[in-house]
C-alpha cells in the first residue's frame, strides 16, 4: 500500500516484529478495534520504512530519528490529524 504520491519514503511490506507485538497487545489487552489495528499498523510500516532509509530500525531508533520523522511528515501532504495519528503510534510503541 502506498501512503501517499508526494511521499517518497515507502512503508515496509511488514511490520517488524517488535511493532507486530505492540499491535498484538493493543488487539488483546487494550480491546482495540481492526481499524485502529489497521491504522497502526501502516503508521508503524511507514515509520520503519523511513528508519530503513536512515540506516536503523525500530529497535535501534534514537530520539533524533523521532524528531526527523515528525519534520518529514510535516513537510508532507497529509493532514495534520494524520500526521498526528501517525506520530501517536509510534509514540505508544516506544512506551
Amino acid at each position: 500500500m502506498s501512503a501517499g504520491p508526494d511521499l517518497e519514503i515507502q512503508p515496509l511490506d511488514e511490520v517488524p516484529l517488535a511493532c507486530e507485538e505492540f499491535l498484538t497487545h493493543l488487539t488483546v489487552e487494550r480491546g482495540r478495534s481492526p481499524r485502529t489495528i489497521s491504522a497502526y499498523d501502516r503508521d508503524l510500516r511507514m515509520f520503519a520504512g523511513f528508519l530503513a532509509d536512515r540506516g536503523t530500525d525500530v529497535l535501534r531508533a534514537t530520539a533524533d530519528d523521532v524528531v526527523a520523522y515528525a519534520g518529514f511528515l510535516a513537510d508532507g501532504p497529509l493532514a495534520v490529524s494524520s500526521r498526528t495519528r501517525m506520530l501517536v503510534s509510534v509514540r505508544g510503541m516506544y512506551r
